[in-house]
């Protein structure tokens, strides 16, 4: 939920000047837990933070002796029947041959080079999907036989967490785990 009052980054732990992550390890990583100031106690607020989902995988692996990746196929992508999804690999030319250009800001904006996109900390933003299998991973979080998430936590995703009730209100413009939903001019319910 972005709560854990982490900043967005440790940018001088691990990041070079493009602001990719370089040489990520553990020990990096333990060393910028060390020298962070947090923006705010825990459970308090909610901002977006890379270096907290970073930990999170991390803690995962630990705890069940498994790679992130390995974690990734055998509770997520195996479960949902996602067979086009995978961590971000650019040594792949094949693979890269079917990725979207990355832009800055949009479909409009400046194209961003690859190589400042690598060695991404993966639970941060290092997986690659089509749309179809980003479709089966919704639809698997809702079915009530879901294979990755429990009752308990399907209402998680679709409770408004600002007033803790069903999202079922037409004008609900608050956030979901799920994503959130806002007007946007010109474009409507989004």
């Amino acid at each position: 939920t972005h709560a854990s009052g982490l900043p967005r980054s440790a940018k001088k732990a691990y990041n070079t000047e493009e602001g990719s992550y370089k040489s990520f390890s553990p020990e990096l990583l333990y060393a910028a837990l060390n020298t962070i100031e947090m923006r705010f106690e825990p459970g308090t607020d909610r901002k977006y933070s890379n270096l907290g989902f970073g930990l999170l995988g991390h803690v995962m692996e630990r705890v069940s002796g498994l790679s992130y990746e390995q974690l990734l196929q055998t509770r997520i992508f195996e479960p949902a029947g996602m067979k086009d999804s995978r961590l971000l690999d650019y040594n792949d030319p094949k693979f890269l041959s079917r990725l979207v250009k990355p832009r800055l800001l949009g479909i409009a904006s400046k194209e961003v080079d690859r190589p400042k996109l690598l060695k991404r900390m993966a639970p941060s933003g290092g997986l690659a999907t089509t749309a179809a299998d980003l479709a089966r991973f919704g639809s698997t979080l809702i079915r009530p036989d879901s294979p990755i998430l429990d009752e308990k936590h399907q209402k998680m995703l679709i409770t408004d967490k600002k007033n803790n009730k069903k999202i079922d209100d037409k004008k609900f413009r608050g956030d979901s785990a799920f994503g959130g939903i806002r007007d946007w001019k010109g474009v409507g319910r989004v």
